[in-house]
């Protein structure tokens, strides 16, 4: 992703796809990041960075003994 001098993600990509839907849920979560932007002689510039996101599945939850 290209971290911009504003500090907002532009140009999201997916390096290592493990599924189209996961690319699309990744590439929205990193658009609504927001980072301190690099710099340079003191001066926000714009800078790529690789980042890994890595996906969390819930189960759903398990019926209590007194459903049945």
């Amino acid at each position: 992703m290209l971290i911009g001098t504003d500090g907002n993600v532009h140009a999201p990509r997916v390096m290592k796809s493990l599924s189209p839907d996961f690319d699309e849920a990744a590439i929205a979560a990193v658009k609504q990041w927001k980072f301190k932007p690099a710099s340079k002689y003191g001066n926000p510039v714009d800078a790529w960075a690789d980042i890994e996101v890595t996906f969390q599945l819930d189960r759903p939850p398990e019926p209590s003994p007194s459903q049945h």
